[in-house]
This record gives structure tokens, sequence and C-alpha cells, in this order.
């Protein structure tokens, strides 16, 4: 039972590890590889944490993709204002 516990706290840890960087990385992999659904979950965590103007506008584009213009749009404008 030890072993469980400790391969669930690694895991965890690991986890809990991941940079900003890490899921910016991510969503534009998913981007570029048209998984807009995926892509719209890293970049949320990503920018959660970090603000990039780059990654903001792949998030509004794969919010238009999947027509949520409204997310699109208040995107769009957040990326505008965002640091490069």
């Amino acid at each position: 039972m030890r072993i469980s516990y400790y391969k669930i706290f690694v895991a965890l840890l690991l986890l809990a590890s991941c940079t900003p960087s890490m899921y910016l990385k991510n969503g534009k992999q998913a981007y570029e590889g048209y998984r807009y659904q995926d892509a719209i979950v890293y970049f949320n965590k990503g920018l959660a944490k970090k603000e990039d103007a780059s990654a903001r506008m792949m998030l509004a584009n794969s919010y238009l993709k999947l027509n949520n213009f409204s997310n699109a749009i208040s995107n769009f404008e957040l990326a505008s204002t965002a640091p490069e």
C-alpha cells in the first residue's frame, strides 16, 4: 500500500509543478493540431498564471473556431492590451 501512496504523491507533485509556459506550449501544440477544445483548456490554465498576448490571440481564435463568439470577442479585447 505504501508504494501506491508514494506514486500518487509523486504524480500530484508533478502536476502541481506545471509552469505557465508548459500550459501555453501545450495550448499552442493543441491549437496547431486543430484541437481547439484542448487548446482552450491549456491556454486558460497558463493565462491564469501569466499573461501573454500571442497565447491570448490563439485562445480567442480557438473560441472563434468553435463558434463561441462572446468568449472570442472578450479574449481578442484582452489580447490587445496584453504584454507581448
